[in-house]
């Protein structure tokens, strides 16, 4: 755990026209360059460009090559045509393709409703997420975040969830997990956060 005073949350926000996608990958590539053991990716939407596509593979080549075991999760299977009204509202088309096409361990995750969370846990440690998926549009034209949290206290919780999901290929009746305010450090200020959960229906 970070001593008071050295943060362990950093927080990014993007903006239309405030950041180039270049910008946004630089920062995706230094935290997968980070892993040591494992990278394990919950995906709504991805679907990269080929510049910002080479860039992320050149990334997970050199960490797997080093031996770093990687692995992806991405929303898929909805019902179609889907029912809207039910949350049923699938993630652009392309996702499956661009995934399966990086050439690593892949699970399509099924369920009614929204997979709408996105995560990548690294070494068990450290968790990249927020509000912004994996696309160009994502990272330069949408109001996003995006929030590195260096905790294995906290990254424990996104380990059993990604587990669950991993096992299951269902999202439906997973994420009822056990959570308690874990303390952490932004901007030189201390503070508790929690992981909420519950069951995905």
């Amino acid at each position: 755990m970070a001593g008071l005073g050295v943060d362990n949350v950093s927080v990014f926000f993007l903006a239309e026209g405030e950041q180039s996608g270049d910008d946004v990958m630089t920062g995706l590539v230094t935290f997968i360059r980070a892993a040591k053991q494992t990278l394990a990716f919950a995906i709504y939407d991805m679907r990269f460009s080929d510049p910002l596509k080479a860039s992320l593979s050149s990334a997970l080549r050199e960490r797997a090559e080093a031996g770093v075991k990687i692995r992806f999760c991405y929303d898929a299977d909805k019902p179609s045509p889907p029912n809207v009204a039910a949350g049923q509202d699938p993630a652009p088309s392309g996702t499956g393709a661009f995934v399966q096409s990086l050439g690593y361990p892949w699970r399509r995750i099924a369920g009614m409703k929204l997979m709408h969370s996105k995560f990548i846990l690294r070494d068990g440690q450290t968790v990249w997420t927020g509000s912004t998926n994996m696309t160009d549009d994502a990272f330069t034209l949408m109001e996003n975040n995006i929030l590195e949290i260096d905790s294995s206290a906290l990254a424990n919780y996104y380990s059993e969830d990604f587990e669950q999901i991993w096992e299951k290929e269902n999202f439906d009746n997973t994420g009822e997990i056990q959570t308690v305010p874990v303390p952490l450090t932004f901007s030189g200020q201390s503070a508790a956060a929690r992981v909420m959960s519950g069951v995905h229906e």
